[in-house]
């Protein structure tokens, strides 16, 4: 039998207990909704924005679908890009229009890829590790390449066979070109592997201009002489070899050389790892900081006014996929500007017209400078 309750309403016993249930299971859902909710917003807080943050979304896709391509040139009418860079994989040089289209490819790296790449307008060269497979040929003069070595190679911009310009002591690390020589560099931290070697576009006989130095990172050249890095700093030699100078100490680092008319831009180490771009006038002086917080395994590329780099922006997907930003600042320094924002680029950049060239996991990417 119900009991009556104080403002004279029956009360149901079994219907009271039901109800204590009910409001039970009420405060676990609500509070389970609200940390829902909560986990929701902290997850999506951490995402980028869309459409600000959207992969690459200010940059014109020119080719899509490519095997890892890295390094990447144009001589104004077409683009050339290495991909590839595994034992087993489309390890090739392709070459498409700088407007878009179909990427053909040019050759067969004959080996792996190491991702530099230079082209003089009429070859395109660049490093290679081999694999043991037959499909380069010595050019004039040149150097053949023993087995599972690594080299510098060539292709007429057209395509045709691989030649082979100089075999090398180490990994290829950068490319640089004047009117009448190709040289490369390699890295490596034992010093008897660090080398710059000088060959003739096209073939010859390829020379050790410089060598004993390890972990060199950058190279240039101009019509003064050939500049290279190491953690030691920022040195020059003659074209034709001879014994280095520093011409730039105090920084912990630079590296990822480059160079104009009248100043050399490279990355420097400063405290805590961190790493900043700056710039060094050929004649002398101190080196300028125009940018911090650049990652440093990443390229540098110039136009006219403007220096291009990249930087990490945050970790997003519980950190497993990292964004990075495509920016510029001008040469006389001031405010970074982004380009684009996106995720897994190779680093690889290149200048040319008015565009910037860059490339991801599997597409070459075009962006108004």
């Amino acid at each position: 039998m119900g009991k009556t309750t104080s403002n004279g309403n029956r009360a149901d016993g079994n219907t009271q207990r039901l109800s204590m249930s009910d409001l039970l299971i009420l405060i676990i859902l609500t509070a389970c909704c609200l940390g829902l909710t909560g986990l929701v917003w902290a997850q999506g807080s951490s995402r980028p924005s869309p459409p600000s943050e959207e992969r690459w979304a200010r940059s014109q896709r020119l080719a899509t679908a490519l095997d890892h391509p890295e390094g990447v040139v144009s001589d104004g009418k077409n683009v050339y890009v290495v991909t590839g860079g595994f034992q087993v994989g489309d390890n090739a040089i392709r070459r498409l229009p700088l407007v878009g289209g179909r990427a053909d490819k040019i050759a067969d790296s004959g080996a792996v890829t190491t991702g530099v790449i230079a082209t003089d307008g009429a070859w395109v060269y660049w490093g290679g590790m081999s694999s043991g497979k037959a499909l380069a040929v010595p050019a004039t003069g040149g150097t053949a390449l023993p087995d599972r070595e690594t080299s510098l190679r060539a292709v007429p911009v057209a395509g045709g066979s691989t030649v082979v310009l100089a075999s090398l002591a180490a990994r290829p690390a950068a490319i640089a070109i004047d009117d009448a020589y190709v040289y490369v560099t390699t890295s490596s931290r034992k010093v008897e592997q660090g080398e710059i070697v000088r060959v003739p576009k096209g073939g010859g006989t390829a020379t050790r201009v410089v060598w004993g130095f390890a972990g060199i990172s950058g190279l240039a050249v101009d019509s003064n002489g050939l500049y290279f890095t190491t953690p030691e700093g920022l040195y020059k030699t003659g074209k034709d070899g001879g014994t280095p100078t520093l011409i730039l100490t105090g920084l912990r680092k630079a590296i990822h050389l480059t160079a104009d008319r009248d100043f050399f831009y490279f990355y420097g180490e400063q405290s805590g790892g961190k790493w900043d771009l700056f710039k060094l006038a050929k004649t002398g002086g101190q080196p300028i900081r125009i940018a911090v917080g650049v990652h440093s395994n990443m390229d540098i590329a110039l136009s006219d006014s403007s220096v291009y780099f990249f930087q990490e922006t945050r970790a997003t997907y519980a950190g497993q996929i990292t964004v990075y930003a495509l920016r510029r600042v001008a040469k006389s320094g001031g405010e970074v500007e982004t380009i684009d924002v996106g995720e897994i680029p190779s680093g690889r950049l290149a200048v040319v017209e008015d565009y910037v060239l860059f490339t991801d996991i599997n597409t070459v990417y075009r962006v108004r400078k």
